[in-house]
């Protein structure tokens, strides 16, 4: 089974603070990016409120589906070189297959890429 990287894990807590007060902001199909051009490598991080999925398994998902389908397009929408920091957080109040993710994430990452151009 594949999985994220962890060179990819958005765990720097400063880098953290730093993209929610200086980031910019993408919505689609529920899923909100907080990103920032950095000349670093590129870390995501991945979340799903308690407040709106009070099951952990449930947040566990969500939080899965959207990792594996930024692994599976970040190469090609993004390209090998992209630099940045993003934060994906889940902000539909109801669970989403794992196709609407997958099309959100597109879009998304779509957007991400042509912002920074």
């Amino acid at each position: 089974m594949f999985s994220l990287p962890k060179l990819f894990r958005l765990k720097n807590e400063n880098q953290i603070k730093l993209l929610f007060d200086k980031g910019k902001t993408i919505t689609y199909g529920g899923i909100t990016l907080k990103y920032l051009q950095t000349n670093d490598e590129l870390k995501v991080g991945f979340s799903a409120p308690k407040r709106r999925f009070p099951k952990a398994v449930l947040r566990n998902k969500i939080k899965r589906r959207m990792r594996e389908s930024f692994r599976l397009q970040y190469r090609e929408i993004l390209g090998v070189d992209f630099k940045g920091l993003g934060y994906f957080v889940f902000t539909t109040k109801k669970e989403v297959k794992t196709t609407d993710v997958h099309r959100a994430f597109t879009n998304i990452l779509t957007k991400w890429k042509n912002s920074e151009a």
